[in-house]
C-alpha cells in the first residue's frame, strides 16, 4: 500500500526529494566507501502523481524519457509504445498487450534522462506481472556496450515454465557491437549463481518486494533482495546465497566482470541510463515461448508490472564533493598509421576532484576508434576528432587524429593469425609481468585475445595477459584470438632468486638484442620482432619501440611491424632502464607492379567506403557499400568506394562495368584522383546478380602512368542503386583486350523430381546480347562448382545430378582466358571473360510409397510468390511469402506461392499439408494450372512451428507432364499459417494409413529429471523417427540427434544447468520439455 501523507499546504510546495518519501524508514542495506556518505539523486521517484502519454506530468518528464534511450523499439516481437506506460494510484505501470491482428507485443518502456555512475546504490519496490514477459529494471551505457541488470525475471503461470517463475536473474553484460558479441556471466562461463532462488518459494509474482544493486566500482557489484545481500561479483571472485540460505563462494583465474576483455580491461566504467520496461526476449522466442492471449488479457490482471518507488544514491565525501572545473587531454593532435594505437590520458582539473569518470568518443569510428581507457586505434585513412567528456559537469576536451595508410573501410575484417611478442619468458617467483599478443591483420575488426595457462599452479594469467609466478617450474601460456580461434604460445619459466618477485636490490638492465636482425616484407604484410633484455632477471624489462620511416614500416608497442610502402626502415627497441638499444633492418617490396593495357578492378577490393544512407536495418553494413564474395552490394544513393591502381602505360582508357540492378533511376559515377571523368545511367535489368557489361559513354583521357585513386559513386536518386562485380579500364589503341559480354539468358526457373524415371531436360532457354570470340554453356551447383560444360542447356539430363540446386550460365571469353574443366570452381576463371545471369534448376527428391505414386512439394521450393499485404514492418519480405530454411512463413491474407511439378503417373491424388498456425479463421486454397481444386480451413494448433497433418476434403486429378500448383492464404485473417510441405498421393495419406498419436503430446515426460547421465523421453511412438535438440537457457544448441529405440540420450558431457529439450516427429510437430543437469 502507498503511504497517505497529511502535509500542510506550504510543505506541499517543497520538493519531494527533501521531505517524506515512500522509502522513508527503509534502511539502505549497502555501505558506502570509507569516508563517504549516501546522497539521494534527483532521478529517485515515489510516483505519487498522475501521468500518461496524453497528459505528461512535469514530475515524470523531469526524470524520465517515455521510451528507450535511442530509437530502438524493442527485441524480438516487442514494440515499445508510449500508451503502455502510465503513473496512477502511486505506482508506475508498465503494461503489455498483443496487437489485435499482428504478432506484436506492445509494452511500456521508460529511461532516465540523465546517466548515472559508480559508486551508486539503486533500489526499487516492485510487484511483477505474471505474463511471461521479462520484467526489467536495468542500466546501459549510451553506446550500448556495458549493461548492469538490477532486475530481470520471467514471472508466469504457464505449465512447464515453473523454473522461470521461481527465479530472479541477477547479471550484467559487456558487448562488442560490430560484429555483435556478448559476454554475460553464467554457469557455463564458470560464473555461478546468476539465477537467484529460495527453497520453498514458488513464485515472485504475488507480493511486492525490494531489489537493489550496488555499483561499487567498474570491477565490483552487489545485489540485494528485501534488504539482504544475495550476490557479489568482483574481478576474480564471486559469491551468492544458495537456495537454502548458505553462502557459496567461488574464485576465477579470469575477470568475471569482463571475461573476454571486451572493455579493454576497464570493466563497467561508463555512465549508464536506467531502463524500466517489459519485453519479449529473443531467446524465449527462439524456444517458441511467448505470452498466451490470456496472459496479456487485462481481465486476468497479470499483464502490468508495478513499481512503487525507485531510489538512487551516489556516494560523496563526508565533507562534500569537489567538483570538476575543466578537463584536458595529455597529448596534442595525433598522426597515426592505420592499425596503430596510442594511449590518451585525461587531465582532470582540479586533480583532487571527487568524480573523475570520463567517456571517450571519436567523430567517425570507421576512421579511428577509442576505448574506455583512452586507447585510440587507427582504422582507415582520414581525419577525426577524439573527445573526452567528464561525467561531473560535462566538461570537454578535443584533439584531432589524422590517419594515413589504408585500413579495412567499414567492412568486417577477419583475423588471419596471431603473433606472440615473447615466446620464451623467465620470471621470478611472485613476479608479475605482461605478455603481449597481436592479431593480424592490424585492422582486424575483433582484436580480442583470450589467455590460458596449462599449469596455473606455476603460472597464472588474467584476461589482459598479466602473468604471475606462483611456484618454481614451467608452464605454457596460450593466446587465442576470439575471431578465428588462432593461437600462439609462450614458454614461461619460474625461478626463485630469493628476491620475492621484485623485492630486495633492483637488478639493472645491461643489454638488449632483437631477433631477427633483418626482415623483408611485401606491402601489407606484418611480422613480429622479439626483443630480449639482459639479464633475464632484470627488474624493469620495459621496452619502447620506434621506426625511422613510418611511411615505409610502422611498429606497435608489441614489436609487430607492418609494411606500408616500398622502401627501407630501421626499427629500434629501447629499454626504459638504461636506454640500451637494438635494431632490425626492414625492407618492404612493392608487390603491386604496373598494370598492362587492361586494368581489372574487382569491386570487393575497395580500400575505403562511406555514404549517407544507413542500411543496417535492412542487413547492410550501415553507411557505405558491402563487400560480397564476387563484388559489392547494399549500394545506396550517395555511397562510394575507393580503389588504388598502378597504371603502367599512359593513355586513353575505356571504362566497362559488370553491373546489375532491378532499380530505376540508378547511376554510377567514376572519379580519378578526385575529378569526375564519367557519369552513366545504369539500366534496370531486373535482378541484383544478373551482371551485364555497361560500357561508359565517356573515356578517361590522358591517364598518366603511376599510382591513382579511383572512386565510384552511386549517383542516382533511387535509395537502392546497383550491385557491381568489377570495373575494367582498357587502353585504347594499345592492343588491350576487346570487350566481352556473357549476354542475358531467359527461361525457367525449372523444378524437377529426381529418381522418378522421367528425363529432366530444360526447354525454352534463350540467349541474347553476348559478345566474345568464344562461347560456352556452364552448369554449376549452388557453390559455383562446375558440373558440366554442355553444348546447349537442353542437352543436360538434370535427373543425373541428384537432389539439390543447379545453375545455368553462359560464358563469353577471348583466347587468353583460362577456361575451367568440370569439377573446378567458377572463381578460378582468369583472363578476358564474362558470365551471363543465371537460371535456377531445382531438383526435388520423391519418396513414393510402395505401389502408390507420391509427390512431395517442399514449401520453400516455390518459383514465384506475391500478395497484397506488405509485412516488411514486422520483419517479413514485403509482398508474398518468406522462404525460411525448410518451410515458408510470413504468410498473409492473399499471399500465394507457386510451384512447378512434373507428374509421371496420372491419377486421382489426395492432398495433405504439413501446416501450423496459432490464428483462428485461417484457410488454404490449392489451384492447379490456375483452377481452384481445394479450399480447406486450417485449425488453430497454438503455434507457428508445430507442423501437423491437414488432409484436404478434396482430391486433385493430375495428368502426366508439367503442371503449376499455387497455394493461397485465402481467408480474411491477416496472419495465416506456416507451411512445411504439400504431399500428393494416389494412395491414402499418412493420416489415412492408420498412424495415430497413441500418446497425447501433454503426456511426454523426461525420466530421470534432474540427471547427470542418461535421460529417457517417455510417451513417444516406436513407429516414428524422433529427432531431439537440446538448448541451454539462453538458446545455445548443445546437442542434435535422432533418438535410438529406447528413446534416450546422454547428457553427461553437458555443463551443470537448466536446458530445454525439443522433440520433433511427424505427428506431434515440436514439443519443448525442461531438463535439469545436476
Amino acid at each position: 500500500m502507498k503511504h497517505i501523507k497529511l502535509l500542510l499546504a506550504v510543505i506541499c510546495l517543497l520538493t519531494t526529494s527533501i521531505y517524506a518519501q515512500d522509502w522513508d524508514g527503509v534502511p539502505i542495506p549497502a555501505t558506502p566507501p570509507s569516508g563517504m556518505i549516501w546522497e539521494l539523486q534527483p532521478v529517485s521517484d515515489s510516483f505519487n502523481y498522475e501521468s500518461s502519454s496524453r497528459n505528461l506530468n512535469p514530475e515524470f518528464t523531469d526524470r524520465w524519457n517515455e521510451l528507450y534511450i535511442n530509437g530502438f523499439s524493442g527485441p524480438s516481437a516487442t514494440s515499445y509504445h508510449k500508451d503502455h506506460t502510465w503513473v496512477t494510484g502511486g505506482y508506475l505501470n508498465i503494461h503489455g498487450a498483443w496487437d489485435a491482428s499482428l504478432p506484436i507485443v506492445y509494452t511500456g518502456c521508460i529511461s532516465s534522462k540523465d546517466p548515472l555512475a559508480y559508486p551508486m546504490y539503486m533500489e526499487a519496490r516492485v510487484k511483477q506481472a505474471g505474463c511471461m514477459l521479462a520484467n526489467n529494471i536495468w542500466m546501459i551505457s549510451e553506446d550500448e556496450t556495458e549493461e548492469l541488470d538490477m532486475l530481470e525475471s520471467y514471472p508466469n503461470v504457464q505449465e512447464g515454465r515453473e523454473f522461470l517463475d521461481e527465479r530472479i536473474h541477477l547479471s550484467h553484460h559487456t558487448f562488442i557491437r560490430d560484429p555483435f558479441t556478448d559476454y554475460q556471466p553464467r554457469d557455463e562461463e564458470d560464473v555461478f549463481g546468476t539465477w537467484y532462488f529460495e527453497t520453498g518459494r514458488s513464485t515472485w509474482r504475488d507480493d511486492f518486494f525490494t531489489i537493489g544493486v550496488y555499483w561499487v566500482n567498474p570491477h565490483h557489484a552487489q545485489y540485494y533482495i528485501n534488504g539482504r545481500l544475495v550476490r557479489t561479483i568482483k574481478k576474480n571472485e564471486h559469491n551468492f546465497i544458495d537456495p537454502d540460505g548458505n553462502l557459496s563462494e567461488h574464485t576465477t583465474t579470469f575477470d568475471a566482470i569482463d571475461k573476454y576483455g571486451y572493455t579493454g580491461g576497464t570493466g563497467l566504467s561508463k555512465p549508464q541510463h536506467i531502463i524500466i520496461n517489459m519485453e519479449q526476449q529473443e531467446w524465449l522466442s527462439d524456444l517458441n515461448i511467448f505470452p498466451t492471449p490470456e496472459d496479456l488479457d487485462d481481465a486476468n490482471d497479470r499483464n502490468t508490472f508495478l513499481v512503487d518507488w525507485i531510489r538512487v544514491y551516489n556516494a560523496v565525501p563526508v565533507g562534500g564533493a569537489i567538483p570538476v572545473t575543466d578537463v584536458a587531454i595529455s597529448s596534442s593532435d595525433l598522426n597515426l598509421q592505420a592499425g596503430e594505437t596510442f594511449d590518451l590520458d585525461p587531465v582532470i582539473i582540479p586533480s583532487n576532484a571527487t568524480n573523475q569518470i570520463v567517456t571517450w568518443t571519436t567523430s567517425n569510428p570507421t576512421i579511428a576508434i577509442i576505448n574506455g581507457s583512452g586507447v585510440v586505434t587507427a582504422i582507415s585513412q582520414g581525419t577525426v576528432t577524439a573527445e573526452v567528456v567528464t561525467f561531473d559537469g560535462s566538461h570537454k576536451a578535443v584533439i584531432t587524429v589524422t590517419v594515413t595508410g589504408t585500413g579495412g573501410g567499414s567492412t568486417t575484417v577477419d583475423v588471419t593469425g596471431i603473433i606472440m611478442a615473447s615466446t620464451n619468458v623467465s620470471i621470478d617467483l611472485g613476479e608479475t609481468t605482461r605478455l603481449s599478443a597481436t592479431v593480424t591483420p592490424p585492422d582486424a575488426t575483433v582484436k580480442t585475445v583470450l589467455w590460458a595457462s596449462n599449469n596455473p599452479s606455476v603460472v597464472t594469467i588474467d584476461n589482459l595477459g598479466n602473468i604471475t609466478g606462483q611456484a618454481e617450474g614451467s608452464a605454457i601460456i596460450t593466446a587465442r584470438s576470439l575471431n578465428g580461434g588462432f593461437t600462439a604460445t609462450s614458454s614461461i619459466t619460474v625461478t626463485d632468486s630469493g628476491t620475492g618477485g621484485g623485492g630486495g636490490t633492483p637488478v639493472a638492465v645491461t643489454a638488449i638484442t632483437t631477433s631477427p636482425s633483418r626482415v623483408t616484407l611485401d606491402v601489407g604484410q606484418t611480422s613480429a620482432i622479439t626483443a630480449t633484455v639482459s639479464p633475464s632477471n632484470a627488474t624493469d624489462k620495459s621496452i619502447n619501440w620506434s621506426t625511422s620511416n613510418a611511411a615505409v614500416a610502422t611498429v606497435n608497442t608489441n614489436g609487430v611491424v607492418a609494411a606500408r610502402s616500398a622502401g627501407s626502415a630501421i626499427v629500434t627497441a629501447t629499454t626504459v632502464d638504461g636506454s640500451f638499444t637494438a635494431t632490425t633492418n626492414v625492407t618492404v617490396n612493392n608487390t603491386n607492379p604496373p598494370s598492362g593495357d587492361d586494368i581489372v578492378i574487382e569491386a570487393e577490393t575497395f580500400t575505403s567506403t562511406d555514404g549517407t544512407f544507413d542500411d543496417a536495418s535492412a542487413g547492410g553494413p550501415g553507411t557505405g557499400v558491402n563487400a560480397s564474395p564476387i563484388g559489392i552490394n547494399y549500394v545506396n544513393s550517395g555511397d562510394y568506394a575507393e580503389y588504388t591502381i598502378n597504371v603502367g602505360t599512359a593513355g586513353e582508357y575505356r571504362i566497362t562495368y559488370q553491373i546489375s540492378t532491378p532499380s530505376d533511376n540508378a547511376q554510377i559515377q567514376l572519379l580519378i584522383d578526385g575529378t569526375v571523368v564519367a557519369t552513366d545511367d545504369v539500366p534496370n535489368n531486373g535482378g541484383w546478380e544478373d551482371y551485364t557489361a555497361l560500357v561508359s559513354s565517356n573515356t578517361i583521357t590522358n591517364l598518366s602512368s603511376g599510382s591513382h585513386t579511383v572512386r565510384i559513386v552511386a549517383s542516382g536518386s533511387n535509395p537502392w542503386q546497383w550491385n557491381l562485380d568489377k570495373i575494367t579500364l582498357s587502353r585504347l589503341g594499345g592492343g588491350g583486350s576487346p570487350t566481352v559480354d556473357g549476354g542475358t539468358i531467359t527461361g525457367g526457373p525449372f523444378v524437377f523430381t529426381v529418381g522418378d524415371g522421367v528425363v529432366d531436360n530444360v526447354s525454352g532457354v534463350t540467349l541474347s546480347g553476348n559478345v566474345g570470340a568464344n562461347s560456352q554453356w556452364v552448369v554449376t551447383d549452388d557453390q559455383r562448382n562446375i558440373l558440366g560444360l554442355p553444348p546447349t542447356p537442353e542437352a543436360v539430363d538434370f535427373d543425373g545430378a541428384g537432389e539439390g540446386t543447379c545453375f545455368i550460365y553462359h560464358l563469353s571469353y577471348e583466347d587468353n582466358t583460362t577456361v575451367l574443366a568440370t569439377g573446378a570452381n567458377l572463381s578460378g576463371l582468369a583472363g578476358n571473360f564474362d558470365l551471363s545471369n543465371r537460371i535456377e534448376v531445382i531438383r526435388n527428391a520423391t519418396t513414393p510409397s510402395p505401389g502408390d505414386a507420391t509427390l512431395i512439394i517442399e514449401a520453400e521450393d516455390f518459383v514465384d510468390t506475391n500478395g497484397t499485404f506488405n509485412d516488411a514492418f514486422a520483419g517479413g519480405p514485403g509482398l508474398g511469402v518468406n522462404r525460411a530454411g525448410t518451410n515458408i512463413n510470413y504468410v498473409n491474407s492473399g499471399d500465394w506461392a507457386e510451384y512447378t511439378i512434373n507428374v509421371s503417373t496420372a491419377g486421382s491424388y489426395t492432398i495433405e499439408y504439413l501446416i501450423s498456425t496459432p490464428s483462428d479463421g485461417s484457410e488454404i486454397q490449392l489451384l492447379l494450372d490456375n483452377t481452384v481444386v481445394a479450399t480447406d480451413d486450417v485449425p488453430n494448433n497454438g503455434a507457428w512451428e508445430s507442423y501437423t497433418s491437414l488432409n484436404s476434403g478434396s482430391r486433385v486429378t493430375l495428368s502426366t507432364g508439367s503442371h503449376t500448383l499455387r497455394v493461397v492464404g485465402s481467408s480474411s485473417t491477416i496472419w495465416q499459417w506456416n507451411l512445411d510441405k504439400i504431399i500428393l498421393s494416389t494412395g491414402a495419406s499418412t493420416r489415412d494409413s492408420g498412424l495415430t498419436n497413441d500418446v497425447p503430446v501433454a503426456q511426454l515426460s523426461l525420466y530421470p529429471n534432474p540427471t547427470n547421465g542418461k535421460v529417457f523421453i517417455q510417451g513417444l511412438s516406436q513407429e516414428l523417427e524422433n529427432n531431439v535438440q537440446v538448448f541451454d537457457i539462453k538458446g545455445a544448441k548443445y546437442l542434435e540427434t535422432t533418438l535410438n529405440k529406447d528413446h534416450s540420450i546422454s547428457i553427461e558431457n553437458l555443463p551443470q544447468g537448466i536446458y530445454f529439450l525439443t522433440v520433433t516427429n511427424s505427428q506431434i510437430g515440436k514439443k519443448n520439455l525442461k531438463l535439469m543437469k545436476n
